[in-house]
């Protein structure tokens, strides 16, 4: 298993920060397919900030994964990390397929909702059911919703 990272996990861009309670931000995590992913690779997409809380989340994609499923939710381990052992959780999507240009998938797992803030970041991972080759113009968006 190889773990890929987007901007976000690179940490050349961070996701937007609440700066006050109860108000809703959102951040546009997305991994544009420039590698070959195997079948179980997995994607670091970006850092849940501490004590956020997921309020909803979209999914959509961009060029032609047709066929292609995707598994969405927190990784094990630290935010960032390529080295050591990440498990992909799957809180938020599962085996959920990708319509390029067609659908927006709004979260589909409610107990994510009621979870407890975690006290530090929490990277936000996917994972494809099988191998992707690369293409210009192939992206998985992950619109992330959380708040204080």
């Amino acid at each position: 298993m190889s773990i890929f990272r987007s901007l976000w996990a690179k940490f050349k861009r961070s996701a937007n920060m609440p700066y006050m309670a109860g108000l809703v931000t959102q951040t546009d995590f997305y991994y544009e397919l420039t590698d070959n992913l195997g079948i179980g690779d997995v994607v670091d997409l970006g850092v849940l900030p501490s004590n956020a809380r997921i309020v909803d989340a979209h999914l959509f994609a961009e060029g032609d994964l047709t066929g292609k499923t995707v598994t969405v939710g927190f990784l094990t381990g630290t935010p960032g990390d390529t080295v050591g052992v990440r498990n992909l959780t799957g809180d938020l999507f599962s085996a959920q397929a990708l319509d390029a240009g067609v659908a927006i998938t709004r979260l589909n797992k409610a107990p994510v909702l009621n979870a407890t803030p975690s006290a530090t970041d929490q990277s936000i991972g996917l994972q494809f059911s099988a191998a992707v080759a690369p293409a210009a113009g192939k992206k998985v968006h992950l619109r992330l919703f959380y708040a204080q």
